[in-house]
């Protein structure tokens, strides 16, 4: 056992046990470790260390640990956690923020049936996992966090330490960051799945990755949860030691005080979200020092974790004679009383296959107070209906929205009344988020400040897709009007008003609807948009997209 250490400016590793069989390394600190390794010092056979790590153990437990500030620059490594050339080593209940090479390292092709479970990583840097050539590590109901401007990936951005197999299953991915992720030299954008197959993810929540530029679409996750997990306060946990420097998990109440703000409040999308997953059956009959009663299976806080476990590092144990009534997907935008995005070809029998729901609970869908079934198809303003088995009273209803309609753009022409070279308005319609239409460095004026369309031939319209640029203010549309016209080449008195409106503040994706009009050419004319550069005005636009919303 190796308990109760604190650990500051180590030159190289802080912690690392070493040939031994079920050690158990609890309630240590590890403050910057890896200090020799600041300027690429080459005095170690490698300029690589983690901070709290095994290696070639079997079965070794590592809990209520916290490491912090391990030096990034001239580290090859720089984690707070690595299994590494070891057999069944489970971290578990343990706490990382600011590390240079990020959360957790799986090393090479002899760290084997790794665990990391239950376990928060706030704001570490680089990258949240590194897996190096390793066989199947297993990563369940954890916590990334990062926010502030962070370029925190993932995946570690060097090609070589993407490679190995894991599987992610009921963590929280939670991105609260201004930045996108950190881009390395291999690949000009980061994926959720860089080796492919071999890394699985199933039943995560992942909120803050809009899929542009984020890879969130590339998960493979067919139950991934993408809303507000509802966490308690997020990125509360304590980055700075205690004065007597004793860890953040001791004490009564202790864990509750300083970590509490990683539970899942009530209504939370994540709770029984997610999947039953296996623990190593050595952890529940413990032979090391300390015995079994020093190692529990059970959540962040001590909680037992339930048969439909929930997603993040708490369990909300809902009382037997409760049933949750969230219904979660990773097909469909499932909001609070809402389920959005279902393409119009939607059978009931597809759609209840790509739903998730608690087993306490059954689901119907409903038109006009008539349960329909099997291969008919959706209509806009169907009802899913959620209830407790046995007692329809206790119920919730979701009002289903069928996917817009978008047309396809090839062919089409556009103009605009300003625009940056090199930044013309044809980026707003290549397809490509990253690329985007904007108005002239030096600002343009009101009048500067529209986009027009030609679809080449007459069709219905009846909603515009806004897609603002991915980061940054400069440009972003927040009032709005858009105009129609049937003209081969309008004039100014060809343009009718089919809309007007506004747009908060932000780079989310953005959507305005109206009735149906019949319409060759569409101008969408910003009255007032956002600027870092007062009293500067500018316009910008990532993609524009037209199309007609389904009928119910």
């Amino acid at each position: 056992m190796i308990e109760g250490n604190y650990v500051k400016n180590a030159g190289n590793d802080a912690i690392c046990v070493m040939y031994a069989y079920q050690p158990l390394v609890q309630y240590n600190i590890s403050d910057g470790a890896g200090q020799d390794l600041d300027d690429n010092y080459e005095g170690y056979w490698q300029s690589f260390c983690a901070a709290i790590w095994p290696w070639k153990t079997k079965q070794a437990v590592f809990q209520y640990n916290e490491a912090f500030d391990t030096v990034g620059p001239g580290n090859g490594d720089g984690q707070a956690w690595d299994i590494d050339w070891s057999d069944s080593t489970v971290y578990q209940y343990n706490y990382s923020h600011g590390n240079g090479g990020g959360a957790m390292l799986v090393c090479l092709e002899q760290a084997y049936n790794g665990y990391f479970r239950y376990n928060i990583s706030q704001n570490d840097l680089k990258s949240f996992v590194t897996l190096q050539g390793n066989p199947n590590a297993h990563f369940y109901n954890n916590v990334f966090y990062v926010d502030g401007d962070l370029q925190t990936a993932v995946h570690h951005p060097e090609a070589g330490k993407r490679s190995g197999s894991a599987e992610f299953k009921n963590n929280i991915f939670y991105n609260a960051s201004s930045q996108k992720w950190l881009v390395g030299d291999h690949e000009a954008q980061q994926t959720w799945r860089p080796a492919g197959e071999q890394q699985v993810f199933d039943s995560n929540l992942y909120f803050g990755y809009d899929g542009t530029g984020q890879g969130l679409d590339t998960t493979g996750d067919a139950h991934k949860v993408t809303q507000d997990p509802k966490l308690v306060n997020p990125g509360s946990a304590p980055e700075a030691l205690l004065q007597n420097m004793a860890t953040h998990f001791e004490g009564e109440g202790a864990i509750e005080q300083y970590f509490g703000g990683y539970k899942l409040q009530d209504g939370s999308p994540a709770i029984n979200a997610g999947v039953p997953v296996y623990v190593p059956e050595f952890l529940y009959n413990f032979q090391g020092v300390g015995g079994k009663d020093a190692v529990k299976v059970t959540d962040f806080f001590g909680n037992p974790i339930g048969d439909q476990p929930d997603i993040g590092v708490f369990e909300s144990n809902t009382p037997e004679d409760e049933v949750n009534l969230n219904v979660t997907s990773g097909t469909y935008m499932v909001e609070t009383d809402t389920i959005r995005e279902i393409p119009a070809d939607t059978t009931v029998e597809t759609f209840l296959a790509n739903i998730r729901y608690s087993s306490k609970a059954q689901v119907k869908v409903m038109r006009a107070e008539q349960e329909i079934s099997g291969q008919e198809l959706l209509k806009e303003g169907d009802i899913l209906r959620v209830s407790k088995i046995g007692e329809e009273q206790t119920m919730k209803d979701y009002t289903l929205y069928m996917a817009p309609i978008l047309y396809d753009r090839t062919g089409w022409t556009v103009a605009a009344g300003t625009s940056q070279q090199g930044q013309g308005p044809e980026l707003a319609m290549d397809g490509n988020p990253d690329t985007l239409w904007h108005s002239s460095w030096d600002g343009c004026t009101t009048e500067e400040m529209w986009f027009t369309m030609d679809m080449k031939q007459e069709q219905s319209v009846s909603l515009l897709k806004y897609v603002p640029r991915s980061k940054q203010k400069n440009g972003l549309i927040l009032q709005y009007e858009i105009y129609y016209s049937t003209a081969e080449t309008p004039t100014e008195g060809d343009w009718v008003k089919a809309t007007e409106g506004t747009w908060p503040e932000d780079n989310t994706e953005k959507m305005a609807t109206f009735a149906p009009v019949n319409a060759r050419h569409i101008k969408l004319v910003a009255l007032q948009t956002g600027t870092q550069e007062p009293p500067k005005q500018f316009v910008s636009a990532a993609e524009i997209y037209l199309g007609s919303m389904p009928q119910a």
